[in-house]
C-alpha cells in the first residue's frame, strides 16, 4: 500500500491534521469539559461508546466545544450531543448505507459519507453499529486511501460534486443546493 504523509502539527495548539493549515479552533477542552452537567445515562453510554470504538485499537479522543471525535489519522467518529435519552453519534465510511437508525446522512462527495445516529441504550450498540464503526475505524486510519494508491487511482474526478446534505434517513441527495450554514449539530446544510 502507498506511503502516507506525515500529519501536520498545528504550532499554536499541538493538534494533529491530514491538511497543512486546515482551518480548526486552538481552544482546548477536555472530556471532562464536554461532559460536565450531562445526564448519568448519557455519560453512562457515552463510555460504552467509547469502549467500542477503543476495542478496535489505539485512538486519540478529541475534545471540542461542540463534540467529542475519535481520531486515527483523521477524525472518523464522534458522539455530538447528550441528554437525558441518550447520545447522539456520528461516523464516516467510504460507501452508502441505508437503515432507518440514521437521522441524518451527510453526502461529503464521491465516495464519502457522514451518519449520525441517536443511541438511547447499551442494546443499541450492536453487531450492526460494531461493524460500521469498524470500517470507519479503517477510514480513520486512512486504508481506503492506500488502497486507492495501490490501484493507480491519485486523487478526486476533474470536476467533484459539492458536498450535499441528505436528511430524514433517505440517501436521495436534494436537486443543486447551495450552502445555508450550520445545522444544530454542526453539519453544513445545502438549501
Amino acid at each position: 500500500m502507498g506511503k502516507l504523509k506525515p500529519l501536520w502539527t498545528c504550532p499554536s495548539c499541538r493538534r494533529k491534521f491530514v491538511t497543512r493549515n486546515l482551518w480548526h479552533s486552538c481552544v482546548r477542552r477536555t472530556e471532562r469539559d464536554f461532559l460536565r452537567g450531562k445526564s448519568p445515562h448519557a455519560v453512562a453510554l457515552y463510555g460504552k461508546f467509547k469502549a467500542l470504538v477503543k476495542s478496535f485499537g489505539p485512538i486519540l479522543v478529541v475534545p471540542v466545544k461542540t463534540r467529542i471525535a475519535f481520531m486515527v489519522r483523521v477524525r472518523f467518529c464522534g458522539v455530538w450531543r447528550m441528554d437525558a435519552s441518550g447520545i447522539v453519534a456520528s461516523f464516516w465510511i467510504t460507501r452508502r448505507l441505508r437503515s432507518a437508525r440514521f437521522l441524518r446522512v451527510e453526502c461529503y462527495g464521491p465516495g464519502s459519507y457522514g451518519y449520525y445516529l441517536r443511541i438511547r441504550s447499551p442494546r443499541e450498540l450492536d453487531c450492526e453499529l460494531l461493524e460500521w464503526l469498524k470500517e470507519a475505524y479503517r477510514v480513520g486510519r486512512q486504508e481506503h486511501l492506500q488502497e486507492r494508491a495501490a490501484r493507480g487511482w491519485h486523487g478526486l474526478p476533474e470536476k467533484t460534486p459539492r458536498p450535499r446534505l441528505c436528511t430524514e434517513g433517505t440517501l436521495k441527495p436534494p436537486p443543486r443546493h447551495s450552502f445555508q450554514g450550520y445545522d444544530s449539530f454542526g453539519v453544513a446544510c445545502y438549501f
